[in-house]
């Protein structure tokens, strides 16, 4: 067993004949987010590109329903901080780019653009300073998000509007990555009591971590693509 959340467990296996592992997310058929399952698969199905994960199939039986998906190796975010305390600025900062690249590829999407909505420190896989995307159990397409009755988040990450019931957008993505490159600067979520970082390109990634977390999201970013341009400026610099 790789991991267990809400109503889905997911294992590591082998592949008998070709060697290779694969990540199994095994969902009782019963449970009240069975359609939440199928909705992930369609939407991995749709999205192909490095650092998210590929489906290979999908199978059922009487009890469970398994997504048999490309098992991407790594250590977890939340893991790394809870090692190091905190991320150096550089690789807070690359790591945030690389999380606004994979972002944007979900919403760029065609035909249909993806909105993530549970960006937060366990479902990020740092392998060979490399970012993946984990989870999608509460991804959704776009043009759906209206149809949708919660998309509450991981708490310290949601947006506001995940709670408020207010239809989420690609500026919701953006409020989670302000959080996460607040968890890695200052290994707390925002709201936290954390210290105040030092030096010029720290007060440069303090004003766009809190731009990310404006309660009104028409005072975000209006995309992953600038916020990602603004922490490049910043990388630039160093």
């Amino acid at each position: 067993m790789l991991g267990r959340g809400r109503s889905a467990a997911v294992y590591l296996a082998r592949h008998a004949e070709l060697g290779e592992y694969r990540a199994i997310k095994q969902a009782p058929r019963i449970c009240g987010s069975y359609l939440n399952f199928r909705r992930e698969a369609h939407i991995l199905e749709a999205v192909r590109a490095p650092g998210i994960p590929r489906v290979y199939g999908v199978e059922e039986d009487w009890q469970y329903a398994y997504l048999i998906e490309e098992y991407l190796e790594g250590d977890s975010l939340y893991d790394l901080v809870s090692d190091m305390g905190h991320v150096p600025l550089a690789t807070a900062i690359q790591y945030g780019i690389g999380v606004c690249r994979l972002i944007n590829i979900l919403h760029t999407a065609r035909p249909r653009a993806v909105l993530h909505l549970d960006i937060q420190p366990k479902n990020l896989i740092i392998y060979r300073d490399t970012v993946k995307l984990i989870d999608f159990d509460r991804a959704t397409f776009l043009g759906e998000t209206g149809k949708i009755p919660f998309r509450y988040g991981t708490a310290g990450f949601a947006a506001p509007e995940q709670y408020a019931g207010d239809p989420p957008d690609e500026r919701t993505d953006v409020y989670a990555i302000g959080a996460v490159l607040y968890y890695m600067w200052t290994g707390g979520c925002p709201g936290e009591c954390a210290s105040i970082p030092k030096g010029i390109a720290g007060w440069q990634l303090c004003r766009i971590i809190f731009s990310c977390l404006r309660r009104d999201r028409r005072k975000r970013f209006p995309s992953v693509v600038r916020l990602c341009e603004a922490l490049e400026r910043i990388r630039d610099g160093l």
